[in-house]
C-alpha cells in the first residue's frame, strides 16, 4: 500500500523542480484561473452495465507559473476543486440508492512547451499531472457511505495551435492524448485502510478559448475544456474489516467525463 502523504511528496519535488530554473526578465508568467467543473463519474459491472453515476458542479481554482526555457517554456500549475454532488447508485444487493458526495480534487502539474514548429503551424507539448480525489460518499437513508482516496499519475502530449493577433486579440486551440498510471484506490474503512490497483488506461482532452491583451504585462483569457479517461477494473482484494465482515472487494471499471469554464489572468514579469 502506498501512503496518500508518501504519494503527496511529489507536489513539493516538482514545485522545488520549478522554482529552481533560472529566470529571464518580461519572459515568465503568473496564471490565477476561477473555474468552474462539471464533474461526472461512472462505474460498470463486467457486462458494462451503469452501476453509478456520480454528476455535478464543482468550483476551484487553479494558480500557474510560466517560465521561458530558450523558444519555449516550462511551467506547472496547481488546481483544486471541492464540492458536493449527486450520487445515483446501488447498495451491495443491487437495492436503488441515492445520496450526496462530497468531492475534492487536487492536481499538480508540470509541462513543458516547444517554440513554434516548422512543419506544421502549431507548438508541441507534453505534460505530467499527479492527482489526488477524495471521494465521500454520504449515509443516507439508512446505507452506510463509502470513503475513498483515488491517487494517479498522467502524461499527457499534444498540440496547441494559435491564430493570428486581431485587435489585440487571439483564438487558441490545444488537443492531446492522455495515459493514467500507478492509478490507485484507497478505501477508509472504521478500523484499517484497503488499497486497490485499478487498470491504467488511455484518455484526451480538448481545450479552447479566446484571449486578450489588456497592457504589456497583462492578459486575459475565457477558456473551455473536455476530458476523459478511465481506469480498469481492480482485481479482488480481501479484509476482515468491511463494516464487521470478512469478504473480497472488487473496484469496478469506470469512466470519467469532465468539462468546464475557465478565467484566466496572466500578468507577465
Amino acid at each position: 500500500m502506498k501512503p496518500v502523504g508518501q504519494q503527496r511528496f511529489k507536489y513539493l519535488l516538482l514545485l522545488c523542480f520549478i522554482l529552481s530554473l533560472p529566470y529571464r526578465d518580461d519572459a515568465n508568467a503568473f496564471e490565477f484561473t476561477p473555474s468552474l467543473y462539471y464533474f461526472q463519474f461512472q462505474e460498470f459491472d463486467p457486462d458494462n452495465r451503469l452501476l453509478v453515476e456520480e454528476k455535478g458542479v464543482l468550483p476551484g481554482l487553479k494558480i500557474g507559473f510560466d517560465h521561458a526555457v530558450g523558444n519555449g517554456s516550462i511551467g506547472t500549475q496547481l488546481s483544486f476543486f471541492s464540492g458536493e454532488i449527486d450520487y445515483n447508485g446501488q447498495t451491495q444487493f443491487g437495492a436503488p440508492h441515492d445520496t450526496d458526495t462530497r468531492e475534492r480534487l487536487i492536481n499538480l502539474g508540470l509541462r513543458w512547451s516547444s517554440g513554434q514548429l516548422t512543419a506544421i503551424p502549431g507548438r508541441l507539448f507534453l505534460g505530467f499531472r499527479y492527482w489526488d480525489w477524495d471521494r465521500d460518499i454520504q449515509t443516507n437513508n439508512g446505507v452506510l457511505g463509502l470513503h475513498e482516496v483515488y491517487t494517479w499519475n498522467e502524461l499527457e502530449l499534444g498540440l496547441t495551435f494559435e491564430s493570428g493577433p486581431n485587435r489585440n486579440s487571439a483564438y487558441w486551440l490545444e488537443l492531446s492524448a492522455l495515459y493514467v498510471f500507478d492509478p490507485h484506490m484507497e478505501l477508509i474503512l472504521p478500523s484499517s485502510r484497503v488499497d486497490f490497483e485499478l487498470g491504467q488506461e488511455p484518455g484526451l482532452r480538448v481545450r479552447a478559448g479566446k484571449r486578450w491583451e489588456r497592457n504589456e504585462r497583462l492578459y486575459t483569457s475565457f477558456n473551455l475544456f473536455a476530458e476523459y479517461w478511465e481506469f480498469g477494473r481492480s482485481k479482488p482484494v480481501f479484509t476482515d474489516d468491511f463494516f464487521g465482515q470478512s469478504t473480497f472487494l472488487v473496484e469496478p471499471r469506470s469512466e470519467s467525463f469532465h468539462s468546464g469554464l475557465e478565467l484566466t489572468i496572466s500578468v507577465l514579469f
